[in-house]
């Protein structure tokens, strides 16, 4: 008789699970990058009037930073998920 390994069919369930909750995790971030990238642009629009003005460039180096941590947060959370990359870019 072949000896079977116990803990063999634990160690796939386990992978498979973990595998499950990253697909998960990595539309929910493709998800809120999205959602977020859409109030940023539409807070660009409705501060589309200063354009001109000296509150222009304030409301533009808020959109750049706005920009730069919905980049940082996502690449965070895709690190810590051990996501390779976006699904988006792909």
């Amino acid at each position: 008789m072949a000896e079977s390994n116990p803990g063999a069919g634990l160690s796939d369930i386990t992978s498979s699970i973990v595998s499950a909750l990253r697909d998960i995790a990595a539309r929910s971030i493709d998800a809120n990058v999205s959602f977020a990238k859409q109030a940023l642009d539409y807070q660009a629009q409705t501060t589309s009037w200063a354009k001109d003005t000296p509150l222009g460039a304030m409301f533009q180096s808020q959109y750049a930073l706005g920009e730069g941590l919905i980049e940082l947060f996502a690449n965070a959370a895709r690190a810590i998920w051990r996501i390779e990359n976006a699904r988006s870019e792909s």
